[in-house]
């Protein structure tokens, strides 16, 4: 017999214990049971003991990004290594190595313009050439990923950059 316990059940006769549901380490990290064993004798007999169940994190969290969408406006004469946007997702499981997010530009990246810090999620003006042409594209719809890699999850934002013209 379990005490105060929901998430375990004890087979009566046998006395193993399976879990009732999914348990999850970053709600609950550890549980304190205290299991009752009781005889069929005259007078019955009884004894207690405690198991304690330590639950380990696995990476069952994917990265969300903190805003939906981000936007940046550049001047057309930026140069590269211009910073245009810092993009931010938080994994919440608990372990350092599952926690650890990365970044990549996965689409709306015309030409290569743009880069992305793969751990820090800053994003910048990468062109060389000819550069920004407003004319010839007003604004970039970029689609940024924040990945854990451990599962191989992933979250998606974009971020809109608008390329406003230079006056002369």
């Amino acid at each position: 017999m379990l005490k105060s316990s929901s998430r375990f059940v004890a087979t009566a006769t046998s006395g193993v214990i399976t879990l009732r549901q999914k348990l999850d380490h970053e709600t609950k990290d550890f549980y304190n049971i205290t299991i009752a064993a009781r005889d069929l004798g005259s007078p019955a007999l009884s004894g207690y003991t405690s198991l304690l169940v330590t639950v380990s994190d696995v990476d069952d969290n994917a990265p969300v990004f903190h805003e939906d969408k981000y936007a940046a406006s550049l001047l057309e004469n930026a140069t590269a290594g211009t910073f245009v946007a810092q993009v931010n997702a938080t994994d919440m499981d608990a372990d350092e190595a599952h926690k650890t997010v990365y970044y990549s530009i996965d689409g709306g990246n015309y030409e290569r313009k743009f880069v992305i810090g793969e751990l820090n999620g800053t994003v910048y003006l990468n062109w060389s050439g000819d550069g920004l042409d407003r004319e010839k594209v007003p604004e970039y719809t970029l689609t940024v990923a924040a990945i854990s890699r451990v599962n191989n999850t992933e979250q998606k934002s974009t971020v809109l950059v608008s390329t406003e013209g230079v006056i002369s």
